[in-house]
């Protein structure tokens, strides 16, 4: 490399020109290179990255898909993709041990179906349902006392 940037002594304007030009293009292309090196290191190195960060996405649930049922917005999370794991497992070897192949499918369809359904919100408002019906009303009863009448007057 040194040989060819010291190959010739430089006589006149018109060569000194020439040589600039001739580097500028050695400078771009050497640019170029190393851009393109640059870019293949990232994508090696996020490669790993990005596989991580789907993961972490399957189980928290990040991203921005969402399935509206009527007029709510329903947003996956991280109990989710808990239960959507964990739920066919659980209704196969717990609740129908002796259940045969179909049906341990049909179940495991059906409960992966169910657990997609829930989040966190709508598990919290299943349970304050459920504990304000439960919970007595915290209203005070009053007691009248009625007068006893006295009869013979």
């Amino acid at each position: 490399m040194k040989e060819e940037t010291m190959r010739n002594k430089i006589n006149n304007i018109t060569e000194l020109h020439a040589e600039i030009a001739r580097l500028k293009q050695v400078k771009s292309e050497q640019e170029l290179f190393l851009s393109n090196q640059v870019a293949l290191a990232k994508a090696k190195v996020n490669k790993p990255f990005g596989f991580i960060k789907s993961l972490g996405s399957f189980f928290i649930g990040g991203g921005e898909s969402s399935t509206s049922k009527g007029s709510s917005e329903f947003h996956p999370d991280s109990i989710t993709g808990l239960l959507q794991l964990g739920l066919p497992f659980f209704v196969n070897k717990v609740l129908f041990r002796k259940a045969g192949f179909i049906k341990r499918i049909v179940l495991a369809f059906a409960s992966n179906q169910a657990a997609g359904m829930l989040n966190k919100d709508r598990i919290a408002a299943g349970i304050s349902k459920l504990t304000s019906f439960i919970k007595p009303n915290k209203t005070k009863r009053r007691v009248v006392v009625k007068p006893t009448q006295k009869t013979g007057l």
